[in-house]
């Protein structure tokens, strides 16, 4: 937009179109010039007087200096400009402006007129090199008799018209030209984004593989077999359940890189938490999982459950000190994937204005900020889809996921 011009706003054939039409129906000469004064268009109807002078090399500059005279003022008053020729002939100047740059004028006129206000500004005194004062006033007459005769008030109205005609075109193309500039502005803000993401994608992916390097996955399995092999032999079975359950969680996690699983695969892993959190609070914890069979297969965010799930347990767990239960059951309900995690706590919703008391430890606060990681990738993955809410049923509350069971898969 900042280098915008005449010709990108009024193209050339309309340029003409406005010239030849202005010619034809009023008889007025029309000139159009950039904002260098440069012509765009050829002197229609003008005076054979107008017309020598403006292609004689010495006298021409006085027309110039008259053109960008009127260009100055029309711009100035961001409005048409009435003005007096050094020839003693009427003309007007009909600016465009776009943000607040002159692209050029629209100059219409050179023609005798009556009746002409006493304000008008007049160029007459300026000098002219190609004769003398009085030669000037001698050859006077030439104009008057060749160049046509207006009434000033008729003039004017004309010049109204096209001025309104040329604001409303220029206003139209300078939207347009706007609402370019705003998507241009637009795209490349976006590429930057993207840029700026992929960016940081690559830097995340690497961290990720350095410290699964850093990690040696088969270590940690193969140690973890040997702790439950040794578990076995020494007569801890609880040890060696819990090894093993660990073991596999370990390797879900570490493994899977999947953006989307089924429901089943989310029920599996939870169930797996679910135990080894058995075996960690004993008599102190219970739990119940239900999955009919038409919901089972149906698609889910990978890791979708487990955050909302080691949540309750964490509230809930602490809320309870002669025990906890919770239940996690999913069914269709209108066409919608609804997921339940009831348990008998008075609040699983990790706000901080939560009746259940403050915790310091580090790995219930991970808990709740995996919850709220978990709430915004479905929010970003369903939008207005999905909804995550929490309320109080008999005996404690619950947690309720729903979300659209066919969403379909990016890529």
């Amino acid at each position: 937009m900042n280098n915008l011009n005449l010709l990108e706003l009024f193209s050339e054939s309309v340029l003409e179109l406005i010239r030849e039409t202005t010619a034809r129906l009023t008889g007025l000469s029309l000139l159009v010039l950039d904002a260098q004064g440069h012509t765009l268009t050829e002197l229609a109807a003008a005076s054979p007087y107008c017309r020598r002078r403006r292609k004689n090399q010495t006298s021409s500059h006085i027309c110039l200096s008259a053109d960008a005279y009127g260009a100055d003022q029309s711009f100035a008053r961001r409005d048409k400009f009435i003005y007096v020729c050094p020839c003693g002939l009427i003309r007007a100047a009909i600016p465009v402006i776009a943000r607040n740059t002159y692209l050029g004028g629209f100059f219409i006129g050179q023609v005798q007129c009556e009746h002409v206000p006493e304000n008008t500004p007049r160029m007459e005194h300026l000098p002219d090199p190609e004769e003398t004062r009085s030669i000037r006033l001698q050859r006077a007459q030439e104009p008057l008799e060749s160049a046509p005769a207006y009434d000033f008030a008729y003039f004017t109205y004309l010049v109204d018209i096209l001025a309104a005609i040329v604001g409303k075109v220029a206003e139209k193309e300078t939207g347009h030209f706007a609402r370019i500039s705003e998507m241009e502005t637009a795209r490349t803000a976006l590429e930057s984004r993207v840029k700026w993401l992929e960016r940081e994608l690559n830097i995340r992916e690497s961290y990720l593989s350095y410290w699964k390097s850093r990690l040696n996955l088969d270590f940690l399995i193969n140690t973890l077999s040997l702790v439950a092999s040794l578990a076995v032999i020494e007569q801890a079975p609880r040890t060696n359940e819990l090894c093993v359950l660990f073991a596999g969680h370990l390797r879900h996690c570490l493994t899977t890189e999947k953006d989307f699983s089924c429901v089943k695969d989310e029920f599996d892993l939870a169930g797996n938490y679910l135990e080894m959190q058995k075996i960690r609070y004993g008599g102190l914890f219970s739990y119940s999982l239900v999955l009919p069979d038409k919901v089972s297969l149906c698609r889910a965010p990978a890791y979708l459950l487990l955050p909302f799930v080691e949540s309750a347990v964490a509230r809930g767990i602490e809320a309870n000190e002669e025990g906890y239960s919770l239940a996690l059951s999913a069914d269709m309900e209108d066409g919608e994937v609804v997921i339940r995690i009831a348990g008998n706590a008075a609040n699983l919703s990790g706000d901080s204005a939560s009746s259940v008391p403050a915790r310091n430890s580090a790995g219930d606060e991970a808990a709740d900020d995996g919850l709220s990681l978990a709430r915004l990738r479905l929010e970003t993955l369903f939008g207005g889809k999905s909804i995550v809410s929490f309320g109080s049923i008999p005996g404690g509350s619950e947690c309720v996921i729903r979300y659209p069971p066919l969403y379909k898969e990016p890529g």
